[in-house]
């Protein structure tokens, strides 16, 4: 499961720019390596999360022109954002979900926004359009956390029973 974890992530990467400029809305503000990093976190534990979010924000970097190391800066936000809300929340529950990836995501926009007003204060977006992007990004990453989590935790229970099974299909 780490494995297609790592490859749905490299591939979401790859693509993001494509799905983006042919579904405008859906895939400009839907983050799913944020609900990703927080299903790696709820999988495998923090130190998982903590280097596929790392990782992703590499690859990120590596095939997008924005500053280097911004992505995995904001990728690992996700990742101290989960470890605190974990307490709080239960990642195995989907309302625990939801509230999880709108936080992580809200996070990320934060910690944008003031990366941009520091290191760039001409182009630092107006505060109006920080809030419109953070609200409708952290609404489509949140509800589709739930989704994204059943649809990983269905196929890793498919994977588990497949590796189970001998080479003839009977479990051994």
């Amino acid at each position: 499961m780490h494995t297609f974890l790592w490859l749905l992530g490299l591939t979401y990467t790859l693509l993001r720019g494509d799905l983006a400029e042919r579904f405008d809305v859906l895939f400009s503000h839907l983050d799913i390596l944020t609900v990703l990093t927080v299903y790696a976190f709820h999988a495998f534990g923090a130190v998982s999360a903590g280097v596929f979010a790392l990782a992703q924000g590499l690859c990120m970097d590596l095939f997008s022109h924005g500053k280097a190391g911004l992505f995995p800066l904001l990728y690992l936000t996700t990742v101290a954002a989960v470890a605190a809300l974990r307490r709080l929340f239960e990642l195995g529950n989907p309302k625990g979900q939801v509230i999880i990836c709108t936080t992580a995501e809200i996070f990320i926009h934060t910690v944008r926004a003031f990366l941009f007003i520091l290191l760039f204060p001409a182009l630092s977006p107006s505060f109006q359009s920080f809030l419109n992007s953070a609200l409708i990004s952290a609404t489509m990453t949140g509800l589709s956390g739930p989704i994204i989590f059943l649809l990983l935790d269905r196929l890793g229970a498919v994977l588990e029973k497949g590796a189970a099974s001998g080479p003839n299909g009977k479990i051994e």
